[in-house]
């Protein structure tokens, strides 16, 4: 429950419940924190995370329950995201790769630390495609303009003409060589990525394959199945990914390697 207004001139709070409220201000977090306890102040506390938030940061909550502010009200000073409990931070997009320091690797997209939490990423995902008239179920083929990025939920089965945006796939995604994208492709659920056939295509932005149950259990192996000729390019493209996802009208959020 939410406890007396809430005025946002600067952004005052004056009592919120961990399981409720929902604030999106800007995008592109630089950290994430997390409150781990319904206290009003001390270690894991709202209080103490919104000291500790900067601009673009997201404060998230493993807890559910009402604060009691008890030691006055929560000024919000910075462009921040606060998400409700069993949300998922902004994801960060990028050439995947282990968790470490090694030259040309970053670390693994938040959405994917673990099934839990690519479970509760793709049911957003859907929710907001659902809201805008994006979602398509069953088998779809996308054959939209390269130039017009486009944010498309498709819960089934996908083939890939050409395009741009944000393009999120639950079933099997086929690519062609002939193939034209830019933007963002999350192929998540059945994780299975195939291209076939030859052709010049080019795809510029970024692809995350995952394969998942959408109700319960572990990562399992992905697939991800070429074959035929061509001259085709996949190709990491940073401005591409930022296109794409600016489709999606702040779905997600992208970060810089």
């Amino acid at each position: 429950m939410i406890r007396n207004a809430r005025q946002f001139g600067r952004h005052a709070l004056r009592a919120i419940s961990a399981g409720l409220i929902s604030l999106m201000i800007g995008v592109s977090p630089a950290q994430a924190i997390t409150v781990t306890t319904t206290a009003d102040t001390g270690a894991g506390s709202i209080r103490e995370a919104l000291s500790l938030a900067n601009d673009n940061d997201t404060i998230d909550f493993s807890v559910t329950g009402t604060i009691e502010l008890t030691h006055g009200e929560l000024v919000v000073e910075d462009n921040i995201t606060i998400n409700k409990p069993g949300t998922v931070s902004t994801p960060m997009i990028g050439i995947l790769g282990d968790d470490d320091t090694t030259p040309g690797t970053i670390e693994t997209p938040s959405f994917l630390d673990n099934a839990t939490r690519a479970r509760a990423y793709l049911s957003a995902l859907q929710t907001k495609a659902r809201s805008t008239n994006r979602l398509f179920s069953g088998q779809l083929t996308v054959n939209d303009s390269v130039t017009t990025p486009k944010f498309t939920f498709v819960d089934g089965d996908c083939t890939l003409t050409s395009g741009s945006g944000f393009l999120v796939v639950t079933g099997t995604l086929t690519i062609r060589g002939n193939t034209d994208f830019t933007g963002a492709i999350l192929v998540l659920g059945t994780g299975k990525l195939v291209r076939e056939g030859g052709g010049n295509g080019d795809i510029f932005g970024g692809i995350a394959i995952a394969a998942f149950d959408r109700t319960s259990g572990d990562f399992t192996a992905p697939t991800y199945d070429t074959q035929g000729g061509g001259n085709s390019t996949i190709q990491y493209d940073s401005q591409a990914l930022k296109n794409g996802i600016g489709s999606a009208m702040n779905v997600s959020g992208i970060r810089e390697f």
